[in-house]
Formats: structure tokens, sequence, C-alpha cells
């Protein structure tokens, strides 16, 4: 069984300290979701060349191959990332923090800065 981590005594600058080590953690797995869809996509066209192109069938597997890989893999990642996204939002929703809030209020920050005075909250 996962011992869980004891989260009780943590403070707001441990909670976004957490946040941020995890929000680095999903950028990460992006750039790996990211190459699971572009092998994804060159395997798809290397088996599409392969089997109706022309380019043999060696590479028709092997495009399937790839594509197969790369789907499963671009699935396992997307289902990561947005549990991760999740986690982050309820750690810092745990402690009064509302990135929601926070994104629109620097919206606003920046458009009344830049003179736009037609700003939608």
């Amino acid at each position: 069984m996962l011992d869980r981590l004891d989260t009780s005594n943590w403070t707001k600058a441990d909670a976004i300290r957490e946040a941020k080590l995890q929000t680095e953690a999903i950028q990460r797995l992006k750039v790996w979701l990211r190459l699971g869809y572009s092998s994804a996509a060159i395997g798809f066209l290397l088996a599409y060349g392969g089997f109706v192109g022309g380019l043999g069938l060696a590479a028709g597997i092997a495009g399937a191959v790839l594509l197969a890989i790369g789907a499963v893999a671009s699935v396992v990642l997307k289902v990561g990332v947005t549990n991760g996204t999740r986690n982050v939002e309820n750690i810092l929703q745990s402690f009064g923090i509302d990135l929601q809030v926070r994104a629109r209020d620097k919206e606003v920050e920046t458009a009344m800065r830049d003179g736009n005075t037609d700003v939608r909250g």
C-alpha cells in the first residue's frame, strides 16, 4: 500500500512550493506528450505511404507500429497531465488559492496598464 504524504501541517508556502514542483513535472510530461503526438502522426504518414503510396510493406508495418506506440503513449501521458493538473488545482484550492481568479486579475491588470479600458471580468 502507498504511504500517504501527511499534509496536515503544511503552510500556504509549502502548498505553493509543492504545486510549483508538480507544475514543472507536468511541463516535462507535456514535452513527452508532444513527442507522442508527433510519433503517431509520423507513423500514420509512414503507414499510409507504405500501404497505399508505394513506399513498401516494411515502411507500412513500421509506420503502423510507430502509430500504435505513439497513440498509446499519448493517451497515457494525456491522462497523467490531466490528473496532475487537477491535483495542482486541488492543492491550491485547499489553501484558498484560485488560479482562475488570479489569471483573470492578471489579464485585467495587463489590459489596464496597456490602456485598454474595455475589460470584461
